[in-house]
């Protein structure tokens, strides 16, 4: 089928299929009204001739942080016709320090240096404009407005698409709301094949994956990942040949280690899948804390498929990166320091049952075994726990939870 009919046919089914809270398409946008412009030219009008592109965004938000490069590069690319603005905003009933977020965010834009190079603002306290744009929505979301100050695009999550939407509008001059449906339409069908992955009949799958991948070529690397995550749930050695041939074939292409997190890895080669790992970092090297993050996932995987001595020596990097940023939260140090003793105690595993029953002993007799390491322990040994270190942990487990009800 013609792919322009396809794309015809999706618009049809999906016209409204992705609906947005806040400002909608046509509606004119309220004042720029920020708390400080920390980079770049402020914005104060919309002058004739310029689009601009108004990215709502959080420090905290892994999403928002992998966005940053495709930004900058829309930002050079159109540096005549666009103007990207990365507006820092709020989580409802989030009570950050206003001078320490902003001290976060230049942080944050000194080390990436050219890689963020667009307008940065920070949003009012409470997130004044995230309430009166995105009606206090989620992070990150991107109004797309022209030179009167009205929406033509609004979108969320994948910007490396705003080239295709920004090339059309300047330079072929396709009316903006038809790439509005265009983009709901390739939504819908994404939604639709993820959430339904793991029953839909593949060969199903398959067929709805092949048609939009005709339908939407410039969305070539989500189309691929949406390959992989079907297969992934699917069919560990189809995703495995999948894999090999589109990292062959594609040097910089990722999946989101993310989603290892959610299925059965058994089957998939840890070569590839520590491979797209590798990819991912360097993808991000300049930025510390998703450096961290990502050597995090990568000490879980390894420490879940048996490789304890790397995992141990990969959670330690994700530790000194994370504390090299700022001082981590609590929860994020005890799923850190977690994963690291489940890493340490499947070292002296492979010693010996009677090592491992002396290496729990030890850490819950000092209270140094944190509640996530012992629930994880639990959970990825399971099977292969003598009595004895079951004992041990499910006394030191009641112990825990006990603590952790009384605690203020």
């Amino acid at each position: 089928m013609n792919r322009f009919i396809l794309i015809s046919v999706f618009m049809l089914l999906s016209r409204m299929a992705c609906s947005q809270a806040g400002l909608e398409l046509g509606d004119h946008v309220p004042p720029i009204v920020v708390s400080k412009w920390l980079y770049g030219e402020p914005v104060t009008e919309f002058k004739p001739g310029m689009l601009y592109l108004i990215e709502f965004t959080h420090l905290n938000c892994k999403p928002c942080r992998e966005a940053i490069p495709s930004l900058t590069r829309l930002a050079e690319k159109y540096s005549n016709r666009l103007k990207v603005i990365g507006l820092y905003s709020y989580f409802p009933r989030e009570n950050r320090d206003e001078v320490v977020y902003a001290r976060q965010i230049n942080a944050l834009r000194d080390r990436l240096g050219d890689q963020m190079n667009y307008t940065v603002a920070l949003d009012k306290p409470g997130g004044l404009m995230n309430k009166l744009w995105n009606d206090g929505g989620g992070f990150p979301k991107a109004y797309l407005l022209d030179s009167y100050g009205k929406v033509i695009w609004v979108g969320m999550g994948d910007f490396n698409q705003l080239d295709f939407v920004i090339k059309q509008v300047t330079e072929v001059g396709t009316d903006a709301a038809l790439l509005q449906e265009r983009q709901n339409a390739f939504t819908e069908i994404y939604q639709d094949v993820m959430k339904n992955r793991q029953t839909r009949e593949l060969a199903e799958s398959l067929k709805k994956i092949d048609s939009i991948m005709t339908a939407f070529p410039e969305r070539e690397a989500y189309n691929l990942r949406l390959m992989f995550y079907v297969l992934l749930a699917k069919d560990s050695q189809r995703a495995t040949s999948f894999l090999i041939k589109t990292q062959d074939r594609l040097p910089n292409w990722t999946f989101n280690s993310r989603m290892l997190d959610y299925v059965d890895t058994h089957g998939l080669s840890d070569k590839r899948i520590l491979e797209n790992f590798e990819r991912e970092i360097q993808n991000n090297i300049k930025d510390t804390l998703m450096v961290a993050d990502l050597l995090l996932a990568k000490g879980r995987y390894l420490a879940k498929n048996g490789y304890f001595k790397q995992a141990a020596d990969v959670l330690s990097e994700s530790e000194y990166a994370r504390f090299s940023w700022s001082v981590p939260s609590g929860n994020m140090m005890e799923m850190t320091v977690g994963w690291k003793q489940t890493a340490l105690f499947g070292e002296v595993f492979l010693y010996g049952g009677k090592a491992a029953t002396h290496w729990l002993d030890y850490y819950i007799s000092t209270g140094s075994l944190t509640y996530f390491a012992t629930t994880t322990i639990m959970r990825t040994f399971e099977e292969k726990l003598s009595d004895e270190q079951e004992d041990l942990l499910e006394v030191y487990l009641k112990k825990q939870m006990e603590q952790r009800r009384g605690a203020p």
